[in-house]
């Protein structure tokens, strides 16, 4: 049996794994027919200092701001998938510095193939601007010859509320695999427990089989999906984002990294190039939200794919860390695992163990970070924190000391550093504390374990904080 959606026109069109499914729950057959004639247009306004060049633009429906469009990170962000109640007001700022971390509500990708960075060429144009009906075309043209063409069509659906259809051609001379989308939403990538967002990530990989993970630094996988299969994020009240596949002309994947959580789908392309000499890419997919008595029983059939139990240490904040258990994957952890540390299981501060960062030479530090892949701990400029570790050394010169490091884009982008004093020769355990106030404009924060030298430190019990104003 083929399951069909229709599009603002009434046609019928094919669905895939996601529409078959969600038709197929009692919650899809109680869900209210809504009736609304879209009145969109946009609205464009300039772009912070930093995305100087790119194009804004605010989605209105009538008189209701409802997403984001623009090309400096070439993204559609969708505030809400429906209107506001008649009574209600709702209106939408982002931050003065918007990426990945910093978003309002879920965004996909508008720009294709995305396997070579920077983009050298990037162009929009809108085919629709105002009406029933938003649309728009982006052509991307790399360095090395590939180009994709992407078409973007925003619509009402009577049960799902506002529906992108979604388009992606690319052509290249090689084939190589290509990221022709990547669904994030607003709080997935944020470490504090009461503001993040999303706890799970839902795939279809083949008919008739559903597959979950829990936001845990373990689960970062790469599962290969059906080619009209789907991935997004469960399970709020309001809004849950996913990506549904239509059609894909070679094998598709989703990859995603611990903290960023973000999905990006991915497809080898066809090793056998087409008459004009070129390997093409050829997606169809839709961009929408499943309302959650709908979300709630494609979790209850969906398969496990969590990982158990580990000895791995790993950082979370505003708790001590003491490395005392390792991250069980099969369950929520908001927080990263340590990379370029040993873990030291003959005693700690407090337990038995503790992460050793080892020396290389003076001049070349060696720095352990809870940093595994993906981003650093999401900060706010508005809060102060404080980052407390217990050191012990052994060294015959040199010294160690912990850091931390705002940056608001990546690792490079280190906007400010702090360190303690130093601690040399061989010590017991000394406390060391650093108190501040991030960067403006949200950064992240890179919790740094140092020693530049000759010997070995221990670090244990590693604490960061948020601290009244008062106390910092």
């Amino acid at each position: 049996m083929t399951s069909l959606t229709h599009d603002d026109t009434g046609q019928a069109m094919p669905g895939g794994l996601l529409q078959q499914a969600i038709e197929a729950t009692p919650a899809w057959r109680c869900l209210p027919i809504q009736a609304h004639t879209p009145d969109f247009h946009l609205v464009s306004f300039p772009p912070a200092p930093h995305a100087a060049g790119s194009e804004w633009y605010w989605i209105y429906d009538g008189a209701h701001k409802i997403g984001l469009i623009q090309t400096w990170n070439k993204e559609i962000e969708m505030f809400r998938f429906a209107p506001p109640a008649a009574d209600e007001t709702v209106d939408y700022t982002i931050p003065p510095v918007h990426h990945w971390a910093t978003l309002v509500g879920a965004k996909i990708s508008i720009n294709a193939p995305l396997w070579e960075t920077p983009n050298p060429a990037f162009q929009i144009e809108f085919v629709s601007r105002a009406g029933a009906v938003l649309e728009f075309k982006t052509v991307t043209k790399l360095g090395c010859g590939a180009v994709g063409e992407g078409t973007f069509r925003l619509a009402w659906d009577t049960r799902l509320g506002y529906v992108w259809q979604c388009g992606m051609h690319g052509t290249m001379a090689a084939p190589k695999w290509t990221e022709f989308c990547n669904l994030l939403a607003g709080g997935v990538s944020v470490s504090q427990d009461s503001r993040k967002r999303w706890q799970k990530v839902m795939n279809g990989v083949a008919p008739g089989k559903i597959t979950w993970f829990y936001h845990n630094p373990l689960n970062f996988p790469r599962i290969g999906l059906a080619s009209n299969g789907f991935t997004g994020f469960v399970r709020e009240p309001d809004m849950n984002p996913f990506v549904a596949l239509e059609s894909v002309n070679g094998p598709v994947r989703m990859a995603t990294c611990d903290l960023w959580y973000d999905l990006g789908i991915q497809t080898e392309v066809p090793a056998t190039a087409e008459a004009d000499g070129l390997h093409h890419l050829r997606a169809r997919y839709r961009f929408f939200s499943v309302p959650a008595t709908v979300a709630e029983t494609l979790e209850q059939q969906a398969e496990s794919q969590n990982a158990g139990a580990s000895d791995i240490p790993g950082f979370r904040l505003g708790v001590v860390n003491d490395f005392e258990q390792g991250v069980n994957g099969g369950e929520v952890y908001n927080g990263s695992t340590w990379r370029n540390v040993t873990v030291d299981r003959t005693g700690g501060h407090s337990g038995s163990v503790s992460l050793k960062v080892s020396g290389k030479e003076r001049g070349m530090p060696a720095v352990g970070t809870p940093n595994r892949s993906g981003t650093a701990t999401y900060g706010e400029s508005a809060k102060h924190y404080r980052l407390s570790v217990w050191v012990r050394t052994e060294l015959t010169d040199g010294e160690a000391w912990i850091a931390v490091d705002d940056c608001i884009w990546n690792w490079d982008d280190v906007r400010a550093t702090r360190r303690s004093t130093g601690i040399v020769g061989t010590t017991g355990w000394t406390k060391r504390t650093i108190e501040f106030q991030p960067a403006p404009d949200n950064p992240f924060l890179l919790v740094k374990l140092c020693v530049d030298g000759t010997g070995d430190a221990w670090f244990d019990d590693c604490e960061l904080i948020e601290v009244p104003p008062g106390n910092a």
